[in-house]
């Protein structure tokens, strides 16, 4: 979007300090003095993040995770340069007005390819975006894509959307003989269920950079082992000669209907601290 620039153009804005509407969430907790990333040297809207496409498509009334078949790993993003924010143009906050601002993850709705109309939050909450949010990465029309919402609360289901930044879906797969595992270390934020049942969120940290004449990108996917009526996800991160610099905070779900036959779910993140495991039980949860 034009003009916007890591929400360094709201007003009294720092690190979402006093959203408090994310149930269980508390992946923004403790940034203090945080302004858009701006003031990282060498860092430029993600520059090295770059995402293949994975969009939620309506059809009928399923829901389908889209995925591009060119890669050994079905469910890997390829990080490159890519907007991941858009925000509406012309927002002020004034003086006080962030005290009704809002975050929630959602699966927001297209109806012209590009423009966002409607959204439903993790608690079920149906939202009716006015006006409508244009986002350059909802390239495809009459399409549901998950992301994180900030908005203004307004009258009955109507808000005043402010941005909205793209949230991967990573649909897991189980490793294909032949291929390495790579599980470079990243930083662990947070992981929890979704309060409708129907992610497993994580929120992470990629330490990235920029050195010129580098054409680096990290490379991550959500690798799957089944035992018994249990599975484990085990993040795969290929750092692929990225420079580790600084951190850029990186959100992903992973659907629970692709493991919903399971009684639980185990997510292993290798950080650099060492291995993180979150368990989740999800029989009752998928529906």
């Amino acid at each position: 979007m034009k003009g916007f620039n890591g929400l360094k153009d709201l007003k009294g804005f720092n690190g979402l300090k006093g959203l408090k509407s994310l149930k269980g969430f508390n992946g923004l907790k403790g940034l203090k003095g945080f302004n858009g990333l701006k003031g990282l040297k060498g860092f430029n809207g993600l520059k090295n993040l770059k995402v293949e496409k994975s969009i939620i498509s309506h059809q009928s009334s399923v829901i389908n995770i889209q995925h591009s078949t060119s890669s050994i790993f079905l469910s890997i993003l390829f990080v490159t340069t890519m907007l991941l924010s858009c925000s509406r143009e012309g927002y002020d906050t004034g003086d006080g007005e962030l005290s009704y601002l809002k975050a929630d993850f959602v699966e927001a709705r297209t109806a012209p390819a590009k423009m966002f109309v409607s959204a439903t939050t993790d608690d079920g909450v149906d939202l009716l975006l006015s006006p409508a949010l244009e986002c350059e990465w909802a390239t495809t029309a009459d399409s549901t894509y998950r992301a994180l919402l900030y908005y203004k609360i307004g009258e009955g289901n109507a808000v005043e959307p402010v941005t909205v930044s793209r949230v991967m879906v990573l649909e897991p797969h189980a490793m294909a003989d032949g291929d390495d595992m790579k599980t470079d270390p990243v930083r662990f934020e947070s992981a929890w269920l979704s309060n409708n049942g129907r992610y497993i969120n994580l929120g992470l940290y990629l330490m990235t950079g920029v050195e010129e004449g580098i054409d680096s990108r990290h490379t991550i996917g959500m690798i799957m082992n089944r035992t018994g009526d249990s599975v484990t996800l085990t993040l795969y991160h290929d750092q692929g000669g990225v420079p580790e610099y600084y951190s850029s905070r990186l959100y992903v779900s992973v659907p629970v209907e692709s493991v919903k036959e399971h009684d639980t779910v185990t997510i292993v993140v290798n950080t650099y601290e060492g291995k993180v495991t979150r368990t989740f039980p999800i029989s009752l949860q998928a529906h």
